[in-house]
């Protein structure tokens, strides 16, 4: 779908024409190999979208839907040049989606939005004409999905209706998905209101997490040389330690419970997260031997060297290093410490010891968590993105 934009703004941000296009892509690897520079510019800040496309390769069955589009500038490129799946070329890409419904939409960063105001980006003036740019794509993208970039405002045909999809959210920078989610909004409710006869369906939006997104480099890592138990110790689970395994997918599964209040079922933790990590060398724990009485009274166990597995990580491989997630640690020994000690090994393992594959580590955390927050800046990590996920209802 085309749309030729001509947008000249004053003298001091002249903006100059381009023509937009959005690609919708089916393929998650071609479409990998589609934005994977264009990403890899910000790596840090898209770090999610990259482990979102890397399970979408993977693990496919994670997620029930996809939705993979590309916002392009052809202005400069020759109409008769097939540039979509099977050509690599980025140079004109505008905007990345990332979409897994019904979950909230991902956007491509842009540093263009950051610690603009609200009123600053209601004030056309004040823009610069790369602001001006990304607010034209993001708009581009709304209409695309309500259908009213067509000449026909064709809202019976658009991307939404013809996929039977509901928008439920979206996640960017903090002023960049406030913006998004008050023009929106308003789109919605006023097509909702002229095209489909119906004004009692209006919907509103809510900051539903603030989060932050983190990187740590090597020669940042605080390592914690001290042990926060005696008897702990640090190491990756592998696919051959059954035990272990069902261990680490119970605490995984808790996590969604807690922090997300989401009850997955252990086939969905396992496939989606357990087994893909393990297998990737990147299923990290902390455990503690199990007390021996236990042990003695389980007349099946012929083991004595069990461990119990009292913390637990994921990571997911970026192009320069890996994005940890799901870090928790079981409810009894929270507050020692363990959480801080296991993501020192884990930095020490991927920065130090495997330094030719790890450069830079990201994560995410919830800012109403100050706990978490606190551990990942004493051994290192730095921020490097404020977030929005914002929830339409």
């Amino acid at each position: 779908m085309d749309n030729p934009i001509n947008n000249n703004s004053d003298n001091n941000n002249q903006l100059q024409p381009f023509l937009l296009r959005v690609i919708e892509h089916t393929n998650p690897e071609l479409f990998y190999k589609r934005v994977k520079s264009y990403l890899q510019e910000y790596e840090a800040q898209n770090n999610l979208m990259f482990g979102i496309i890397s399970s979408l390769i993977n693990t496919p069955s994670k997620y029930d839907c996809k939705v993979l589009l590309t916002i392009e500038d052809y202005s400069n490129i020759n109409n008769n040049t097939d540039n979509t799946d099977n050509n690599t070329e980025n140079n004109n890409i505008e905007l990345v989606v990332v979409w897994t419904p019904p979950y909230p939409m991902n956007i491509s960063y842009s540093p263009y939005f950051v610690g603009s105001s609200q009123q600053e980006l209601s004030t056309s003036s004040s823009l610069s004409s790369l602001e001006k740019k990304r607010m034209i794509v993001l708009e581009y993208l709304m209409n695309f999905l309500l259908g009213n970039n067509s000449k026909e405002n064709d809202q019976e045909n658009s991307f939404l209706k013809r996929n039977k999809l509901s928008l439920s959210g979206i996640g960017s920078d903090n002023s960049e998905a406030e913006w998004f989610a008050k023009e929106w909004t308003n789109k919605f409710n006023f097509y909702n209101k002229f095209y489909n006869n119906n004004s009692d369906n209006k919907i509103g939006y809510k900051i539903q997490y603030k989060e932050r997104i983190y990187s740590l480099i090597k020669k940042d890592l605080v390592l914690v040389k001290n042990k926060p138990l005696d008897e702990i110790c640090f190491t990756k689970i592998t696919m051959e330690n059954e035990n272990e395994i069902k261990q680490a997918t119970l605490l995984f599964t808790n996590f969604f419970k807690e922090i997300f209040n989401q009850d997955k079922s252990h086939d969905f933790i396992y496939k989606g997260y357990v087994e893909p990590c393990a297998k990737n060398n990147l299923l990290f724990s902390c455990q503690v031997p199990i007390n021996q009485t236990e042990t003695d009274n389980n007349e099946n166990n012929n083991d004595k060297n069990l461990k119990m597995v009292i913390s637990v990580a994921c990571g997911f491989a970026t192009p320069s290093g890996a994005r940890i997630s799901l870090v928790i640690t079981a409810p009894e020994y929270r507050r020692k410490g363990i959480a801080s000690y296991m993501m020192s090994c884990i930095g020490e393992e991927l920065l130090i010891e495997n330094c030719d594959l790890y450069k830079v580590l990201f994560l995410f955390t919830d800012l109403d968590n100050p706990t978490s927050n606190s551990v990942y800046q004493k051994i290192g990590f730095k921020e490097v993105r404020n977030l929005f996920r914002i929830e339409f209802n």
